[in-house]
């Protein structure tokens, strides 16, 4: 069941051009704290020019 959250993409937080989310941080660290460990790569789909889908381990090659 996906869950809905605002925030935005900051994509010039980081000098390494690693893209920061700014806003709703606590229940994204929980969900990527219950999905991921550390080093795990995160699999994202872009759904339109505001959204996103952030994919659980499992479901990275659906």
């Amino acid at each position: 069941m996906d869950h809905p959250l605002s925030s935005r993409i900051d994509r010039r937080a980081n000098k390494s051009g690693v893209v920061r989310v700014v806003g709703g941080n606590g229940r994204i660290a929980k969900w990527m704290q219950a999905n991921f460990s550390f080093g795990d790569v995160v699999e994202a789909r872009v759904l339109n020019r505001n959204s996103i889908l952030l994919l659980p381990k499992d479901q990275g090659d659906a």
